[in-house]
């Protein structure tokens, strides 16, 4: 009797130390991909890819059936919030699908790893170009691919991460606290971070939080102030009303061009990335319940036997 109370109170320990460890803001999500992208080929052009990027170790070759579009996280690149004329939600939506300056991040886990695929038409080559070039931040090559890939669906790169990501709308519900409504969010070049944003609606409809969902540096912190920041997992992450983003840089904009020759070369390579996943820990906890739960049996049928003799 002693060994199945332990068993017990094990398995219920293990139990509860689980459903506590569950993300109760997992979002579930679909990606639709334009009508006009090839998903084929570019479903053979990220295997492609994958294989082909040195450094990194994998158990086998990436196949065409391990990439999932659906799966893609969609950012939307554009500058134009705070100058925006109204505080629609919906209509900022419709506006930036409509101006079809996309990227899907397209993630493939594999081997324990995270590779994440970047999508999106390429960037037309216009008086703005040129200035990134006169500052030095494009090169003639990297004018001449752009003109080359302007309106056709390209990856812009391919990079491996260690350990499991999150995605971006799972962080920004989080953060926020909010996991019924789908975020929009913005690339870096949003004008309001240098950090990839979330926008989330308020209870009428209007564009509401705001929600970085990359961590802030330290000198940043201090610029929105900690009323304005959330902390999470030790790092600080960028939590205010939109309201007060307008404010905040109405007077000091920040101003991050689109591309760079990184975004428009042949990115393939890994990076080592702090993803904050629980990933390990689940792992851990599940094999602790299964352990619990062998052993439980495992003591009941013994003595379902003993009783029997």
């Amino acid at each position: 009797m002693k060994y199945i109370r332990i068993s017990v109170w094990a398995f219920l320990v293990c139990f509860i130390i689980g459903l506590l460890t569950i993300d109760v803001y997992a979002v579930e999500y679909e990606t639709t991909m334009p009508d006009d992208m090839d998903t084929t080929e570019i479903i053979n052009e990220i295997a492609y890819r994958m294989n082909r990027t040195s450094g990194v170790d994998k158990s086998r070759p990436v196949s065409t059936n391990d990439i999932d579009l659906s799966k893609a996280f969609v950012y939307y690149l554009d500058r134009e919030l705070l100058s925006f004329p109204t505080n629609d939600f919906a209509a900022l939506k419709q506006y930036l699908e409509e101006k079809d300056r996309t990227l899907y991040q397209v993630p493939v886990y594999l081997d324990g790893n995270t590779w994440m695929a970047g999508v999106a038409k390429g960037f037309p080559v216009d008086e703005d170009t040129y200035d990134l070039y006169e500052k030095g931040i494009l090169t003639e090559e990297g004018i001449a691919r752009l003109e080359d890939r302007a309106g056709k669906w390209v990856i812009h790169f391919v990079t491996c991460y260690e350990g499991m990501i999150r995605n971006p709308y799972d962080i920004a519900a989080r953060l926020s606290g909010d996991n019924t409504n789908t975020p929009i969010i913005l690339g870096s070049a949003s004008g309001v971070s240098e950090h990839n944003i979330a926008i989330f609606p308020d209870e009428q409809g209007r564009i509401g939080k705001i929600v970085s969902i990359d961590q802030l540096f330290p000198d940043e912190v201090e610029e929105w102030g900690v009323d304005n920041t959330k902390s999470d997992g030790g790092s600080s992450y960028l939590v205010v009303d939109f309201s007060h983003v307008k404010e905040v840089c109405a007077d000091n904009p920040i101003n991050v061009p689109f591309v760079n020759d990184e975004m428009i070369g042949e990115n393939n390579g890994s990076s080592k990335s702090d993803t904050g996943s629980n990933e390990p820990l689940r792992t851990i906890i599940i094999t602790a319940i299964i352990l619990a739960a062998i052993t439980f049996i495992f003591i009941i049928v013994k003595r379902a036997l003993k009783l029997k003799k």
